[in-house]
């Protein structure tokens, strides 16, 4: 960095400064009424200095002999005065345009200090930020394909657990009382979710995933007609949700904002309690889609999403 040069305005006011404290703080010589030379100090009386020779007497008839002259700076005086003010000026200069520097360097170098970590906290804000969104785009594209290696599955709910049971023989005596005709080779695989536990307060779901698609959709299509059958009440079938897909369904329940409400495919189909747009229902596949319901806010911890907010 060039050194700093000192300014000439600032030099002169320092020079000008220097030269009236030195005209206070020295004797002031002045020149007598016939050349003598007179001294006066600061807070004292004038002393007459007189040269060898007869003196004047002073007149007592109270008028003045004579125009008294003005009190003069000695050239010698002012000269010397103008010598140290510049002494002192020169010597002055280099110290304060130092400090001024160094006072500028510090004020510039916490600006752009403070300007650095504005800026990294924007910047990582901003990072966060996009992460967050990429990442919450990333779970929602994992929940498709989640869902959609479930197109064969369904889960039922309700039906009575027992420590020694056949899953695929009560699966296919359900089919049979919904007219659905199945045999255990039509099963790809079936089970309890979770462990067994005393003293349950409902029985635990029945996982069910068939080898064709095709099987699944007659025992949706028929699900209705275990509402006419008996010993079957309580007993659901439906879709295999995600977790996910599953929370958003019962997050839409709560709401009260439908008057019909079912899933096809792993979508949630949803026909609006007031204002419904058109006959063809709302379908959520991801907490995006709930803001098409009219919600103005969505918990996503409630739907597990938590680390995103």
């Amino acid at each position: 960095m060039a050194e700093a040069q000192p300014d000439d305005s600032l030099q002169a006011t320092l020079k000008q400064l220097v030269e009236e404290s030195l005209r206070e703080g020295i004797g002031l010589v002045e020149v007598g009424e016939h050349g003598g030379a007179k001294t006066k100090t600061p807070n004292q009386k004038s002393k007459t200095v007189t040269s060898s020779g007869p003196q004047k007497p002073a007149t007592t008839s109270g008028h003045s002999a004579g125009p008294s002259k003005q009190p003069t700076i000695s050239q010698g005086a002012e000269q010397q005065s103008q010598q140290i003010a510049n002494m002192v000026v020169q010597q002055l200069i280099p110290t304060l345009t130092q400090v001024v520097a160094q006072a500028v360097s510090t004020a510039v170098s916490a600006a752009v200090a403070a300007v650095a970590d504005q800026i990294t906290v924007t910047v990582t804000e901003k990072i966060r930020g996009d992460f967050d969104q990429r990442t919450l785009l990333l779970r929602y594209e994992q929940d498709k394909l989640e869902q959609y290696s479930r197109r064969e599955s369904i889960r039922i709910t309700g039906v009575a657990d027992e420590k020694e049971e056949n899953v695929a023989e009560k699966i296919i005596q359900l089919a049979k009382d919904m007219d659905v005709d199945i045999v255990s080779s039509d099963i790809s695989v079936c089970h309890r979710s979770g462990q067994l536990r005393e003293n349950a307060k409902k029985p635990r779901d029945i996982l069910c995933r068939f080898i064709s698609r095709s099987t699944k959709h007659s025992m949706m299509r028929n699900k209705k007609q275990l509402k006419e059958k008996d010993g079957y009440k309580g007993v659901y079938v439906n879709d295999d949700l995600t977790p996910m897909r599953a929370k958003m369904l019962r997050y839409i329940k709560e709401q009260h904002i439908t008057r019909a409400l079912y899933t096809s495919e792993g979508r949630i189909c949803c026909y609006l309690r007031d204002n419904h747009p058109g006959p063809r229902p709302i379908v959520v596949e991801s907490p995006d889609d709930l803001f098409r319901l009219g919600l103005d806010d969505v918990d996503l911890a409630t739907l597990g999403l938590g680390n995103f907010i």
